[in-house]
């Protein structure tokens, strides 16, 4: 269906921004040296949490039109959130968050939001086809803290209420964005006053789902008799009220409510080892909406609710940390678990769920010192003639890079940081050599690996290489695998993904059988890279057997590039690959153009643009005969 008829199950009207989590666990806010950045806001996670539960839904906020206002949209893109309604706007920042993971109950935390975008929502510039196609809109109370923004949501809340739509009110008290406690108590969630009683009242009638903690509910009802509260929001609005209560769970109120507040809907809380409670609410709120929005039974919802908030808060992160709707139902038949990521089909579900979209990439070049050294040949390799290479090469690539021609490359460690740059500026897919020895020496492993790769851009897929050697002894093929074990456990840890690299030594050929063998070797050793990159065997309808024993093995993998032999013709691959589409991802190449013209411009004869065009040549021809990948 095209954009001008898709419907959405959920309208998100509310705080859009950017959290930024201390990387130090149990240090206070100041003494924290990194942070991980996240996209946050209240609205935002339950947008984000209701789509991964299967349901449409679309983001209606503001963000500066800067870097992290571009990191957000990309997020939700990626989501598969509609952001039409999101604003962009050149005056105000993006708006953010800092907290550290210290004090489990009470995390410090600082809103950047005195004169933040989404807090500068104008309605005149609001797209009203969009909220015609919602069929529910959630209003969060954070974003009732001014009249600008309370018109806007009253205006939205009004329109789906009169045609028939649901109106969700999370009561998301924030006392710090109402300018009653000082920037410094973010974490404050009870400072009430009366004025705020009253906005949350305004927008009650048109409400038919209010949900809030007891502590919210206490605000919203202007009592701080939770009973009493209950009774005065009920006066106010026929909506169901969901009440929730920490490790009670929580209890829905359709009708009136009862004397026993434990006489409501409700099922009990999951036991889980808590890392950290912020986001809980949303993420109960997203599981509860998941099932409420389907009209299934209340205590079905309360269920998942529960199940979801349970999930959260063994994580870091909110929106990153939301379950996707297949980990939510295993966690569920599961009777819940203590720490639901030691689950490893829970902990799968959620990596490949979160992971970007597979893209095409056809045709890899290698711009690996060595093997551009090897290219040049004896007497053209010195280090300005190999970067000035690997300089013209990526410039011939990014020229060319498109849905056409969809190419990527391999990089070293001494790749030119701008080639880099570049590779991110044009979305290429960028796989670079990690040293999988690195910190084996002194003991170190995953440490000195996490130190690498926190200076690499987090597009770069971090390569890691496997020398295989029919000589060398089972003991010695244990460790090697176990090195590269770390290395894909510390990828994991750092959520990036990981390609494995089998290298035969020597030059040798492999048979398919052999390959296959390495293969089993690395899965029994528990790697399960995201990619293989596996060399060119002799004989090539082994393929189909490979990728059988790739999926089998592991069904979320993403596939395998074939590195192809020097002077072998690509095109002679794709017949014997179709069988094994879609594990093939693509080919890695060396003859990137006609050898006389590289002879020529290592003579000198053939200057830098001539050279430049002879390689995009090459490369369009390469691109069009490599393997093209369905996905």
């Amino acid at each position: 269906m095209n954009a001008d008829g898709e419907h959405f199950d959920l309208l998100c009207l509310g705080r859009l921004g950017v959290d930024l989590y201390g990387e130090q666990d149990g240090t206070p806010l100041e003494r924290v040296q990194t942070f991980a950045k996240y996209v946050g806001g209240s609205a935002a996670n339950v947008c984000v949490g209701v789509a991964r539960l299967g349901l449409s839904t679309a983001m209606c906020s503001r963000v500066g039109d800067e870097g992290l206002g571009k990191f957000v949209l990309d997020t939700l893109s990626m989501e598969g959130v509609n952001a039409e309604l999101v604003q962009r706007d050149p005056l105000h920042p993006t708006g953010v968050v800092t907290l550290a993971l210290y004090k489990r109950e009470s995390f410090p935390r600082i809103f950047f939001y005195r004169d933040s975008a989404d807090l500068s929502f104008e309605q005149d510039k609001l797209d009203w086809n969009v909220v015609d196609r919602s069929s529910a809109v959630l209003l969060t109370g954070s974003y009732l803290v001014n009249e600008s923004l309370f018109a806007v949501s009253h205006a939205v809340a009004e329109s789906i209420h009169r045609r028939g739509g649901r109106v969700v009110l999370d009561v998301d008290y924030r006392p710090v964005l109402w300018g009653l406690v000082p920037v410094g108590e973010g974490n404050d969630m009870q400072t009430s006053d009366a004025r705020v009683s009253a906005v949350y009242q305004r927008i009650l009638p048109l409400c038919d789902l209010v949900v809030g903690t007891e502590e919210e509910i206490a605000v919203a009802g202007a009592s701080s008799d939770i009973d009493t509260a209950l009774r005065e929001i009920r006066s106010l609005t026929d909506a169901a009220i969901v009440l929730k209560r920490g490790a009670k769970g929580a209890s829905v109120y359709e009708g009136p409510i009862p004397a026993d507040l434990d006489d409501g809907v409700g099922a009990p809380g999951y036991v889980v080892e808590v890392l950290n409670n912020t986001g809980a609410g949303d993420a109960f709120l997203s599981g509860f909406l998941s099932r409420w929005l389907r009209n299934r039974p209340l205590r079905e919802c309360v269920l998942s609710g529960n199940a979801s908030g349970a999930i959260v808060v063994t994580r870091n992160g909110c929106t990153p940390a939301m379950p996707f709707a297949d980990e939510q139902e295993r966690f569920m038949a599961l009777g819940g678990i203590a720490r639901p990521d030691d689950d490893q089909t829970i902990e799968r579900l959620h990596r490949v769920g979160s992971r970007r979209p597979t893209v095409p990439w056809r045709l890899l070049v290698s711009l690996r010192d060595h093997d551009l050294r090897e290219l040049l040949g004896p007497q053209g390799g010195s280090p300005d003639r190999v970067n000035e290479l690997a300089r013209l090469l990526g410039s011939a690539i990014f020229h060319i890079s498109d849905g056409e021609h969809a190419i990527g490359i391999l990089a070293d460690a001494v790749v030119d940081r701008e080639i880099l740059e570049a590779a991110t500026h044009h979305a290429i897919f960028v796989a670079r050599s990690l040293d999988a020895e690195r910190g084996q020496r002194d003991g170190r492993g995953e440490t000195e690996i996490g130190v690498e790769l926190r200076s690499w851009n987090g597009d770069i897929v971090p390569a890691a290489g496997f020398a295989v050697d029919a000589d060398r002894s089972p003991v010695e093929c244990e460790d090697r695998w176990h090195r590269i074990t770390l290395c894909a456990r510390t990828c994991r840890l750092m959520e990036r993904e990981i390609l494995v690299e089998l290298l035969p030594e020597g030059g040798t050929d492999l048979t398919a059988l052999e390959l296959e063998r390495h293969i089993i070797e690395g899965y029994r050793a528990g790697v399960q890279p995201e990619y293989w990159m596996l060399p060119e065997v002799a004989d090539p309808h082994g393929w189909s057997r490979i990728a059988e024993l790739i999926f089998e093995r592991d069904p979320s993998c993403r596939g395998y590039f074939i590195r192809a032999k020097q002077n072998s013709p690509l095109h002679r691959a794709e017949p014997a690959l179709e069988v094994s589409r879609p594990a093939c991802r693509g080919v890695v190449a060396h003859d990137l153009c006609d050898p006389s013209v590289l002879r020529a411009w290592s003579s000198g004869s053939l200057n830098n643009a001539e050279f430049t065009d002879a390689l995009r040549i090459g490369l369009r021809q390469m691109a069009a005969h490599a393997p093209r990948v369905s996905i």
